[in-house]
């Protein structure tokens, strides 16, 4: 898999709506620095409307994504199922618009790569952790969580001697 298999080459195309598809996995998210994925599944299909002086390009995201857990650090899986569609208007000024890219007249592709990766990423959740069971009791990995328990412990006994002074004003 290269970054450049995802490039839709539209010039060569005729105006009207045309299909892609993209099968996602841990090799895509190497392409980016600092990716929290670590491993993935996912399909993306891509339509592409060709009209005169703009395109619209809709991605149908589905699969599975692997991050870390913020808590534990073991894996956790978060299910991926979302639509967006992106303008891509052609113009040789650079403006900035939500949902809207502008690109030089004359240019003959589109990279859909960053984009896609984009809307993985902002389809995982801020906070990513393991979901309590049934009785509201935590499934992250019972060593780390013993271990974080220990660790706030020993946290909340040490106390800056600089704060000593300023204890006697409450009593």
């Amino acid at each position: 898999m290269e970054i450049k298999d995802f490039n839709i080459d539209f010039e060569s195309l005729k105006d009207g709506k045309h299909q892609f598809v993209y099968e996602i996995d841990d090799e895509f998210f190497r392409f980016f620095e600092q990716s929290p994925v670590t491993k993935a599944a996912m399909t993306v299909g891509a339509e592409l409307e060709k009209k005169p002086n703009l395109l619209m390009l809709t991605l149908d995201l589905k699969g599975n994504v692997v991050v870390e857990c913020d808590r534990c650090l073991d894996d956790i899986d978060i299910s991926i199922n979302s639509r967006h569609k992106l303008y891509v208007k052609f113009s040789d000024e650079e403006i900035e618009e939500p949902e809207m890219i502008h690109i030089p007249e004359g240019t003959r592709r589109i990279k859909t790569a960053k984009y896609i990766y984009e809307y993985i990423i902002l389809n995982i959740p801020i906070r990513n952790v393991h979901p309590d069971d049934e009785k509201g009791n935590p499934t992250c990995n019972p060593k780390m969580l013993r271990k974080l328990e220990e660790l706030s412990k020993e946290e909340e006994n040490k106390t800056d001697p600089r704060w000593n002074s300023l204890k006697t004003l409450l009593n």
